[in-house]
């Protein structure tokens, strides 16, 4: 286990501050994280390490048939990419930019995936900027609160 560590480790000075790795088996267990992912989500590595990536993520109904997919189509060589929602260890959610890619031998067949990811500063599901609507009179109708928070902002610096 010992060169896993210091694997990842190699790998997390490469990759820089902003970037972090965590590896699985083909199945989602834990083999090994970055001290930047580590950092990101709380947790140390004997705390993560042999349990299965589904520990990062909400326990909703219907959730682990989700999991069950997304990790079977890894382990058919499928990469994966995109901004995902993990649970830090206190709780708290923790946005990351990933890429999921199945590491292959000779052979073709998946030995283990490699999770690249960056910490995203929000949910990127919500909208970077101030927006606002109108109705068809011109009043506004609804805005987001980064434009309420803009707006409050703005008439205090005036």
């Amino acid at each position: 286990m010992q060169s896993s560590t210091s694997s990842a480790a190699r790998k997390d000075h490469h990759l820089g501050s902003n970037h972090a790795l965590i590896e699985f088996t083909t199945d989602g267990i834990i083999l090994t994280a970055s001290e930047s992912f580590l950092k990101a989500t709380g947790y140390s590595l004997d705390e993560i390490v042999g349990k299965h990536h589904s520990i990062f993520h909400d326990p909703h109904p219907g959730t682990s048939r989700d999991h069950r997919k997304f990790w079977a189509a890894l382990a058919r060589g499928e990469s994966r990419n995109g901004a995902f929602k993990l649970i830090g260890k206190d709780g708290r959610a923790v946005w990351l930019r990933a890429n999921y890619i199945p590491v292959h031998d000779a052979a073709g067949r998946s030995l283990k995936v490699l999770k690249y990811l960056t910490p995203l500063t929000r949910d990127p599901r919500q909208p970077w900027h101030g927006t606002i609507g109108f109705k068809g009179d011109h009043a506004a109708a609804a805005a987001n609160d980064r434009f309420i928070t803009a707006m409050r902002a703005g008439l205090q610096g005036s």
